[in-house]
């Protein structure tokens, strides 16, 4: 055991070594090359238009002084290199624009000067005169970027980009989505939005489908994406038909960095202390080489005899010891030291290559790799699970399982992107995105405790669970403009995509002594008599073999076409498809162990049960140990889900007050699920199959109160399809036996009406915002986790539900605290939820007996009655500090439904207080330290019966410091 921890510390200071050196050759090299000091500056920005959103395309933008000038290109931007240091006025115009005058641009020498102009409608009634002027500094105190995305845009939207990762020092997009009015994450990794689960919501990677790898789930998880590697995280609240209409909470389309205006480099390491675990004892075992990378080297692998899922009772006692000596016979994990410090390394670089003197013609690229390890752990923690007796007042809730939790994780990711662009012409850009993650979690786990049963016993549970994820996408696209053609915009791209999960050899092992042994013991182990041990009834000792993959191939295309309504421009037709092809494989192998020929009897020594001497051939060619199959009826699934999709829709000012965006989407969906049979002579293959076509009509109305003032009224129809796995019947179990989840071949689509009323005020400073919104869902037939008349956990379509709300958001800047160098800023957002949804008829006559007054109807699963997010922030600007304060709050959640008569699970999450601060040292160093978890809150799970809660399960994460320094330009 010593000699795997002293090993084990060896990688981690290895990696250290590694990677401190990495960034120091990286740091020190590159401020050599960029020591010297550059004449030349570069101006960048994007030209807005101020009436109705969105880029304004070939807009001429002049540097007056010098007569420099630029195009602006598909997506509005300009680019001018090689600015001579000095003081400016820039000059913006286009067709059916008034022109607008940037005063006292400042270039400095060596850096990127980024500055976003307003264009106003020729029309427009908020600039009356025929140009706009403004000084260069209240537009860099402003957000045009925001102006257009919240203000402008065409449906409730939500942005998040790069700056407030680091503000709030968040990792990865759950951790982001968290922020996010409305919006909560379950189990660290599954988005809840508007209090409708991942099923009711879509997840896109730079505008394209994200295929998902849960064996149990649709949606996306979305701790598999780093914040280091994403540019924007943006979220749509209501449709719009030029969106997929398998969205009902929201639509988060996470997009990932773009290329840059010049040469860029960051590179940063960072480590963790978190109280519970660093330094403590860690559960582990021996795994394989490339654990660190978040993959299995082959040390796990099935051997090839197993692969075959032959029927292992017809095979020689030979052929028995050779696949028992193939695999680990390790089955239960140890105490392999201390838990080493968590830690994140990152690299990314990028730059712009002018192809012409012009800079109309340019090539971009951004590489980003990002790594990290964290270790958690979890002491004592209760994992109750109850049944009811009959006491004198009535039926009591009494523990059957009382058990108490060990448990650690070590977990690994390695992600990367590449994205390059070719901008050909102002008119034209195509480019490829490119992006990587592998991560994987191995958990050492041990819980032990009374199981109350027609024989009391005290039972230990052991589980070794490696599990590694992979997701890669490529995509294709471009942008392109013509001119002649009316400015006509073609946007399309060709996506290739691929999920994996794989789970191997996860081992489940169950061994047991009689209570009043273990009482006669007095409650101590290690005094047990080894022959008092033995395999309980009832438990199954396993090793599980899991493979999943997930492809998804896309192709879509866009086509806008401007046009004038009446007097006023800003309008346009657009129309396009869309075809999404998804396949899914799934393979599971179950295998135990049973007697052999010679007898061993068990002492309970875990470490020994796969000895030699129980696994090897002894010399009358007799074993103590063979393997036997646990073939489930379906542990094989393949599907196919294909959807075509074209809608068309306008935006168009009814009004100079009043702009309308609508139109009609249809949807065209196959989906197909053959689960392949365990045993085909007397079990055959079952089919799932579902087929609609659904016309998805939508329609915006935002009225501007005022300049800065919207109020928005929207309905649409959207609908939600049941998962591959919902429509298998293939059956798991968790392991204690608590449930068994089975699928159903009859679950049919989802259909939603949406309601949604938004006031929105975004004051003169950008950085303000200020919203209230009330949403209502009317839902059909919405897919349910419920109990079926085996009393199997299911999912059924149940006859109705609804879901309505309300949220506020604000943003504002302290101007009592805030100076000319300084600025303290206060953000939050707080949603209100309710939810109804019909129960099953059998889950009413299952507890209807212990549950007289039970209602007709429960909440959505994972619906949150409320969730609160606080921050504040303190910047100064001249030394280059800042702090934030950050505060999340999720409300009482249904976490589960349970089977039998007993009552629902539901979930408290934890409080979240974060203490972020950073600190610039010079102008390329920056430190950052992070307090995550301030409360040392900690996150359960109950029952609650006749007002009285009872402990289902406890989480308690700790509190984390995390330092870590970067260099970059």
């Amino acid at each position: 055991m010593k000699r795997n921890s002293f090993a084990f510390r060896n990688r981690q200071m290895f990696g250290l070594a590694i990677k401190g050196s990495l960034m120091f050759v990286i740091a020190y090299n590159i401020n050599v090359l960029f020591a010297q000091e550059q004449r030349f500056g570069i101006l960048s920005g994007a030209v807005q238009d101020a009436d109705y959103g969105g880029a304004v395309l070939n807009a001429k933008v002049t540097i007056l002084e010098n007569q420099m000038s630029a195009k602006t290109n598909v997506d509005g931007r300009y680019f001018f290199s090689g600015v001579p240091e000095g003081t400016y006025t820039l000059i913006v115009s286009a067709p059916y624009y008034k022109s607008s005058q940037v005063e006292s641009l400042d270039i400095e020498a060596g850096e990127v000067k980024k500055m976003d102009v307003p264009l106003f409608n020729d029309t427009s009634d908020v600039i009356e005169l025929d140009s706009f002027s403004v000084k260069a500094e209240v537009l860099e105190d402003s957000d045009i970027g925001l102006l257009t995305q919240r203000q402008k845009a065409p449906a409730i939207s939500d942005a998040m980009g790069s700056e407030t990762f680091s503000r709030l020092g968040l990792g990865d997009a759950a951790d982001a989505l968290a922020k996010v009015t409305g919006a909560s994450i379950q189990d660290g990794k599954y988005m809840v939005v508007r209090g409708l689960s991942d099923r009711y919501n879509t997840t896109t990677l730079n505008g394209t489908t994200v295929p998902s790898a849960d064996p149990n789930r649709k949606s996306v998880q979305l701790d598999q994406f780093p914040t280091g590697l994403l540019d924007v995280i943006e979220t749509t609240k209501t449709f719009t038909p030029d969106k997929s209409g398998e969205f009902t909470g929201g639509a988060v389309n996470i997009q990932t960095k773009s290329f840059p205006d010049q040469f860029f480099y960051n590179v940063s390491y960072g480590i963790g202390y978190n109280t519970n675990s660093t330094g403590s004892s860690f559960l582990s075992y021996p795994g394989g080489s490339s654990d660190w990378r978040g993959k299995d080297d082959g040390t796990r692998a099935v051997p090839d005899r197993l692969a075959r899922n032959e029927n292992l009772s017809t095979l020689s006692n030979a052929e028995q010891s050779e696949i028992l000596n193939d695999l680990s016979p390790v089955i239960s994990p140890i105490d392999s030291g201390d838990a080493p410090l968590n830690r994140s390394f990152s690299l990314a670089f990028g730059d712009s290559v002018l192809l012409s003197n012009d800079g109309v013609r340019r090539f971009g690229y951004t590489a980003s790799l990002t790594h990290s390890r964290d270790f958690s752990t979890r002491t004592g923690a209760p994992e109750v699970r109850y049944q009811f007796d009959r006491g004198v007042d009535g039926s009591v809730l009494n523990p059957e399982f009382d058990m108490l939790v060990d448990e650690s994780e070590n977990s690994a990711s390695l992600g990367g992107l590449f994205n390059a662009a070719l901008q050909l012409s102002s008119e034209h850009e195509i480019g490829l995105k490119n992006f990587f993650n592998q991560s994987a979690s191995d958990k050492a786990f041990l819980q032990q405790g009374v199981v109350k049963g027609s024989e009391d016993q005290y039972l230990r549970e052991s589980r070794i669970h490696f599990t590694e994820r992979n997701i890669r996408s490529n995509q294709l696209y471009g942008k392109h403009v013509f001119p002649n053609l009316g400015r006509v915009k073609f946007e399309w791209d060709y996506a290739k995509s691929n999920s994996t999960q794989d789970e191997p050899d996860f081992i489940v092992f169950f061994d047991a002594v009689g209570l009043e042994d273990f009482e006669d013991a007095d409650r101590d182990l290690s005094s047990v008599d080894p022959d008092d041990w033995k395999f309980p009834t009832g438990f199954t000792n396993r090793r599980n073999f899991r493979e999943l993959e997930e492809n998804a191939d896309e192709f879509g295309f866009d086509i806008e076409l401007p046009f004038a309504f009446g007097d006023r421009e800003g309008s346009y037709l657009k129309a396009g498809m869309r075809n999404i092809e998804a396949d899914r494989q799934y393979n599971a192998l179950a295998f135990s162990w049973s007697d052999g020929d010679r007898f061993v009897n068990y002492t309970g020594n875990r470490d020994g049960f796969l000895y030699p001497e129980n696994i090897n051939l002894d010399s009358n060619g007799e074993t103590g140990v063979v393997m036997v199959n646990l073939t489930d009826a379906y542990p094989e699934y393949k599907g196919n889900r294909e959807v075509s999709g074209a809608y068309i829709m306008a935006d168009f000012p009814v009004t100079k007050k009043i702009r309308f965006i609508g139109g009609v989407r249809h949807e065209d969906t196959s989906v197909q699920v053959t689960s392949v049979s365990g045993r085909p002579r007397f079990i055959p293959n079952a089919e799932s199959s579902i087929a609609g076509n659904h016309f998805l009509p939508s329609a915006n109305l935002v009225w501007s109160i005022k300049e800065r003032q919207n109020l928005r009224f929207a309905y649409s129809n959207t609908i939600a399809r049941p998962s591959f796995r919902e429509l298998t019947p293939a059956a798991e179990f968790d392991s204690i036996g608590s449930f068994l989840i089975i699928g159903n071949q009859n679950l049919k689509m989802s259909e939603i009406a949406n309601y949604d009323i938004r006031w929105e005020m975004f004051p003169k400073n950008g950085d303000e915002l200020f919203a209230v919104s009330l949403f209502y869902k009317d839902l059909e037939n919405p897919i349910e986790q419920v109990i079926d008349r085996f009393g199997f956990i299911s999912w059924d379509n149940v006859e109705t539900g609804k879901v309505e709300g309300l949220e506020l958001e604000a943003r504002k800047k302290i101007n009592l605290l805030s100076s000319e160098f300084t600025s303290f800023s206060l953000g939050g957002n707080l949603a209100i939820i309710d939810s109804e949804v019909n129960r099953s008829q059998l889950e009413i006559d299952r507890k209807i007996a212990e549950f007289p007054d039970l209602s007709p109807t429960r909440e959505l699963q994972g619906q949150s009655s409320s969730i609160f997010n606080l921050d504040a922030s303190w910047e100064h600007y001249r030394k280059g500090t800042a702090i934030t304060i950050s505060y999340n709050n999720t409300g009482e959640r249904l976490y589960a439904v349970t089977n039998a008569n007993l009552p629902l699970v539901d979930e408290k999450p934890s409080e979240v207080l974060d203490l972020i601060a950073s600190q610039r040292l010079g102008p390329s160093w920056k430190l950052k330290f992070k307090v995550s978890n301030l409360l040392d809150s900690e996150s359960r799970r109950f029952h609650t019966f006749k007002g009285v809660e009872f402990p289902y399960s406890l989480d308690e994460s700790g509190r984390t410091f995390s330092l870590s320094v970067s260099y970059g330009k």
